[in-house]
């Protein structure tokens, strides 16, 4: 085991940066696994993967910034998505 992953006990880890990699409008079979994105699935190979993170407003943007920031922090004129609709209609 590299000794950079080692920490004390009860110690949390710290980073010095955080980056968030996102694949917009592909589905998961399209992206890891795939040979057509070789970077980006060593990527996650490599650093990791969120499997559980759905969007929950549309347009996209809101989505970004409850990822990030924890809440919404555009205009209310985001919809909830709702997966029985195909298209949102403003």
């Amino acid at each position: 085991m590299s000794s950079r992953l080692l920490r004390p006990p009860g110690k949390p880890l710290q980073f010095g940066h955080v980056f968030i990699v996102l694949e917009e409008n592909a589905s998961y079979a399209d992206v890891i696994g795939s040979s057509s994105m070789p970077y980006f699935d060593s990527l996650a190979n490599t650093y990791g993967l969120a499997t559980n993170y759905y969007a929950n407003l549309h347009p996209s943007i809101p989505n970004y910034f409850e990822l990030t920031a924890g809440k919404t922090l555009t205009s209310s004129t985001a919809k909830r998505h709702n997966p029985s609709q195909s298209r949102t209609t403003t």
